[in-house]
């Protein structure tokens, strides 16, 4: 049917603001358009049927990669935290640091597929959102339009569809999991006469909830610059954990390393974190031939590389001043 009549310039909505179809022949007016939806060339509110891209999904991993990294760290860092009877702290074993490590990455995981499936298209992994082009599609409520003599017309809506509310619901079943596996683990650990340290457990109850609120106030400006944030961060936590172990050449280094099955998890997983923010600046579709799969896989040790290259370089000798 025609609506060409309807499309005058008469008829078009300012800011993000849209009309819902009433009955064949007649729109709303200009309104926030439906969770879902979005005005398409200012006008019928429509929608999102455009596929994620793979930068859409890395923002989305993002969310889950940042909140296992803090977790890996909570857990380290308590880990000689433990008191026993006789108010003397203790280490907890590698092997229940590790299995606290599989929680966290269960529990990230297993938020990460089930609001997937929880978003239209219903029960697939692969999404649907609105396109989007600038920053202030995620902060419609700051481009409320004015007219009619100071008339604000309220369109605050999810502009970007579904890339503020999916991380909500992903923090949310992160929560909900944490509760879960670590009351399953932490009932395993007493079955068995091991005493974990329940901080990282508290400290994640914290950390779920601010990151939650981080999405809500900075979520246009992650989805812009995260993957410079994961480089950072794993950059970062790759100095930290080779400075921690001295100043050192590069095989006496190499063999600390690669002698300790925790150092190895812990380099590891600064590699990981440092391949995924490499994938989400400049591999943003997957590699179609071995040369592709070859320059990425050889980007991953590239920290490591260069700290043993220049940890000589890092401590000068002072120079002398002669009198």
């Amino acid at each position: 049917m025609d609506h060409g009549f309807l499309r005058s310039t008469k008829l078009l909505c300012p800011g993000f603001c849209g009309r819902v179809l009433i009955n064949a022949t007649e729109y709303s007016q200009c309104q926030a358009c439906p969770w879902g939806t979005r005005a398409l060339d200012s006008y019928e509110c429509r929608p999102c049927h455009n596929p994620l891209t793979s930068y859409d999904y890395s923002y989305l991993v993002f969310h889950v990669i940042t909140s296992f990294f803090i977790n890996s760290i909570f857990i380290r860092l308590y880990a000689k935290t433990i008191q026993n009877r006789s108010k003397r702290s203790r280490e907890t074993p590698f092997f229940w640091q590790l299995m606290q490590m599989l929680c966290a990455i269960t529990e990230s995981t297993l938020a990460l597929l089930l609001s997937f499936l929880a978003f239209e298209p219903h029960g697939q992994l692969s999404l649907n959102g609105c396109r989007k082009g600038r920053i202030a599609e995620w902060y419609s409520f700051l481009y409320n339009p004015v007219v009619h003599r100071g008339l604000i017309i309220k369109c605050s809506s999810e502009v970007v569809y579904p890339l503020i509310s999916l991380p909500f619901l992903i923090h949310l079943l992160s929560l909900l999991n944490l509760f879960v596996f670590r009351s399953i683990l932490y009932g395993v650990a007493q079955r068995c006469r091991r005493s974990i340290s329940p901080a990282p457990f508290y400290a994640q109850l914290w950390t779920l909830p601010i990151m939650g609120l981080i999405n809500g106030v900075m979520a246009g400006l992650l989805y812009y610059s995260f993957a410079h944030i994961v480089v950072f961060m794993a950059l970062v936590s790759n100095a930290v954990h080779l400075a921690s172990e001295g100043r050192k050449g590069v095989l006496e280094l190499l063999k600390i390393i690669f002698t300790s099955a925790e150092r190895i998890l812990t380099i590891g997983t600064d590699m990981g974190l440092f391949g995924f923010g490499v994938f989400a600046l400049y591999f943003q579709l997957m590699p179609t031939s071995w040369h592709g799969w070859v320059a990425f896989i050889l980007t991953l040790p590239l920290p490591l590389v260069f700290y043993c290259l220049t940890v000589r370089l890092t401590e000068p000798k002072k120079p002398r001043i002669k009198h």
